[in-house]
C-alpha cells in the first residue's frame, strides 16, 4: 500500500467515523437531566411554601383585625358605662345635698335635729 492509499484510507475512515456521529442523536448527559428536574421540583417548592406563608400573614392580619374591632366595641362599651355612672354619681351627689339641706333647714327652724326612723 502507497502511503496515498493509505492517506486515502485512513481519510475514508475518519469521514465514516464522524458520518456515524452525526446520524446519532447526542444523548443527554444523566446528571444534568437529573439537576434540571431537582431545580425544577425545589422551585415548585419554593412557590407552594411562599403561598403557605402569606396565607398564613394574611390569616395573621385578619385575626389582629378582628381583635381590634373587639377592643374598639370594649372601649365604646365601657366609656359608655363610665358616662352612666358619673350621671348616676351626680344624681346621687343632688340628691343627697338636697336632703342635707333640708334637714339643715328643719333642724335651724325647730332647734333639734329630728330623730332617724
Amino acid at each position: 500500500m502507497s502511503a496515498r492509499a493509505a492517506g486515502l484510507a485512513l481519510a475514508a475512515l475518519g469521514v465514516a467515523a464522524l458520518a456515524g456521529c452525526a446520524t446519532a442523536p447526542p444523548q443527554p448527559d444523566p446528571v444534568q437531566l437529573k439537576l434540571n428536574d431537582l431545580d425544577a421540583r425545589l422551585t415548585r417548592i419554593e412557590r407552594v411554601v411562599q403561598n403557605r406563608s402569606l396565607l398564613q400573614i394574611a390569616n395573621q392580619i385578619e385575626a389582629a383585625r378582628a381583635d381590634l374591632r373587639s377592643v374598639h366595641d370594649s372601649v365604646d362599651q365601657m366609656r359608655h358605662e363610665i358616662d352612666q355612672n358619673q350621671r348616676r354619681d351626680h344624681d346621687l351627689y343632688a340628691d343627697l345635698d338636697a336632703r342635707l339641706t333640708k334637714l339643715e333647714n328643719r333642724a335651724a327652724a325647730g332647734g333639734a335635729a329630728p330623730a332617724a326612723g
